[in-house]
């Protein structure tokens, strides 16, 4: 495919590839800027159900416009090609940045954290599933701030839509919610939920929590076995993550802005005696987060070190005034030391 031209676009390097698209960088013909490329794959051109599907996403994706989900710019269809035009996106999925950098810290994981959740709000709140979150699906970008991709297999609210294809469950099967593996026609976004604490395990930890040899025991694993223990550093964040992933979806988060509001700018402040708090009006219980505790504590380092230059110059000014002293302690005054001259030089009077 590299080297073919679509719509004006000449695909240069291919970026991934799926079971059923490829995404290519390519470059416009004429007007030179560089945009990606989602490719259905040849052999599924003619298939009217995923070309349907494909054609849903792009409309999706128009729809939407957020900081944190991927921006599509136009559709293409020519010659039996099918593609969705979409912005580039410089970084890499979370999947192979935490392949390259192990489990991902408290304080990044959490900001990964709040950015899917506001994206998810987002969708959420105009009725749209995603349907298939994964760490190949978020892409990590080289500012720091998270992309979602790949909606392929979204889904409305409410459109009585099956969530297998062939008798299979849709998604990937370690990212998947019991009710997907299940099929259930009730799937809502609390799916969604479940999806994006599971990849909060896998940033954490660096490994999917539930897994198997086939995908059929990795579902039997997923509607079975209970979440691995785990610690994200933050007990906060852990409990939530932990709540995401409950089985039931009636004890999950019941909203991504409730899952939000689980963790975010938590505070604990120490007891002024036993028994009891002292903190600001409007302060929530908690764990301070790792940021805050990094600006105290370069707030207080910063302090000290002005403290122990005051208090160094206020040494050197008392031995600088001590020396001083000793040096006029050894002259005479001036009234003894012209009375002691005064018969050297008899024109001259003492005082």
């Amino acid at each position: 495919m590299v080297g073919n031209t679509i719509g004006g676009y000449t695909l240069t390097r291919e970026i991934g590839s799926g079971g059923m698209a490829a995404v290519y960088e390519a470059k416009h013909n004429k007007l030179g800027h560089l945009r990606a490329l989602k490719c259905l794959h040849p052999q599924f051109a003619k298939n009217a159900e995923i070309k349907k599907r494909f054609l849903r996403e792009a409309k999706l994706l128009v729809s939407l416009d957020h900081p944190n989900i991927v921006n599509v710019i136009d559709y293409i269809e020519e010659g039996g090609q099918l593609a969705i035009v979409m912005e580039l996106l410089e970084g890499i999925n979370l999947k192979h940045y935490i392949n390259k950098n192990k489990a991902l810290s408290t304080l990044r994981a959490k900001a990964i954290a709040k950015e899917c959740l506001s994206a998810l709000d987002y969708v959420h709140s105009k009725g749209i599933l995603h349907r298939d979150l994964k760490p190949s699906n978020l892409i990590v970008l080289t500012g720091g701030s998270i992309k979602i991709v790949d909606f392929g297999i979204a889904k409305l609210f409410g459109t009585g839509e099956d969530s297998t294809t062939m008798g299979r469950p849709i998604g990937a099967p370690n990212y998947m919610s019991p009710e997907q593996i299940k099929g259930s026609q009730s799937i809502d976004h609390r799916s969604d939920i479940y999806s994006l604490g599971v990849t909060l395990f896998y940033a954490l930890t660096g490994n999917a929590p539930f897994q198997g040899d086939n995908p059929h025991a990795t579902y039997y694993n997923i509607l079975n076995k209970p979440l691995p223990t785990f610690s994200s550093g933050d007990l906060d964040f852990t409990k939530s993550i932990q709540k995401a992933c409950e089985k039931d979806s009636n004890k999950r988060h019941q909203s991504c802005e409730d899952w939000l509001l689980s963790f975010q700018d938590t505070i604990h402040y120490p007891p002024t005696e036993p028994g009891t708090t002292q903190k600001p009006r409007g302060v929530k219980d908690g764990n301070p987060p790792t940021d805050q505790l990094e600006r105290i504590k370069k707030k207080f380092t910063e302090s000290i070190a002005l403290l122990t230059i005051i208090f160094l110059l206020m040494i050197l000014f008392m031995i600088v005034a001590v020396i001083e002293d000793l040096d006029d302690s050894k002259e005479p005054p001036v009234e003894e030391a012209c009375c002691l001259t005064a018969h050297y030089d008899f024109t001259r009077k003492c005082k």
